[in-house]
């Protein structure tokens, strides 16, 4: 969404050297993009509160994700629940 000169000319030479060589194309990125953006400020980030999951003990599989992918609450579906850790524990 950065309308560069720089960036854009760098791109399609590390977009053309990627249909054949992933490792120049990286190393074109490294070169010619990242040293070139690190000196510019594109965004600067908002400053946010912390944020805290919390879980019970009988929850596994779970580390406190909130999405598994791209914005896609589907975390769901990769947890399970110990049935007998959970009647152990008087729930």
């Amino acid at each position: 969404m950065i309308d560069d000169p720089v960036i854009n000319d760098a791109m399609t030479e590390i977009r053309l050297a990627a249909l054949t060589d992933q490792n120049e194309a990286m190393r074109l990125y490294r070169e010619k993009i990242f040293k070139y953006i690190v000196t510019k400020a594109y965004a600067v980030p908002d400053v946010i509160g912390t944020n805290h999951a919390f879980w019970w003990p009988w929850l596994k599989n779970y580390s406190g994700e909130e999405a598994v992918g791209y914005d896609d609450y589907n975390w769901m579906q990769w947890i399970w629940i110990d049935q007998d850790l959970k009647k152990s524990m008087g729930y």
